[in-house]
């Protein structure tokens, strides 16, 4: 009997893993920016290499990053919007500094995170700040 009980259980842990393993292969699963807890990477998004900068203070972490798009300021920021508001993120303070140049603020539980986003002659470039919400951004 315990034999039988052992192999249901390794049958489970086995069936555990394989599904485990086809979600992470699943195309429309999100991909979150490393050090940005659950902020996910669009995929009309690609990070600027070596733009990722993370410092632990003692209030929380600080990170920011640089996206690079496809997609104009307004239509980055509202793919952002819709993605970040779906995952509990409010919008806070928004600044339009004209059609190529626009500025949105969400915060969730003690935490900021701005988005500033300029249009590019191809596309668009984002700038994500994550801070504590008790910092702010200059």
């Amino acid at each position: 009997m315990k034999n039988l009980s052992y192999i249901g259980l390794v049958a489970l842990l086995m069936a555990i893993m394989a599904a485990s393993v086809s979600v992470a292969q699943d195309p429309e699963a999100s991909v979150f920016i490393d050090g940005f807890g659950d902020i996910p990477l669009l995929d009309e998004f690609q990070e600027v290499p070596d733009s990722r900068m993370i410092f632990d203070t003692p209030s929380g972490t600080i990170a920011n990053i640089r996206l690079s798009s496809t997609l104009g300021a307004r239509a980055a920021i509202e793919a952002y919007s819709a993605a970040l508001e779906a995952l509990g993120w409010q919008p806070h303070a928004i600044n339009e500094g004209g059609c190529e140049r626009l500025t949105i603020s969400y915060t969730r539980d003690d935490m900021v995170l701005t988005i500033a986003t300029s249009d590019l002659e191809s596309g668009s470039r984002a700038f994500l700040l994550l801070q504590p919400g008790n910092e702010q951004s200059p």
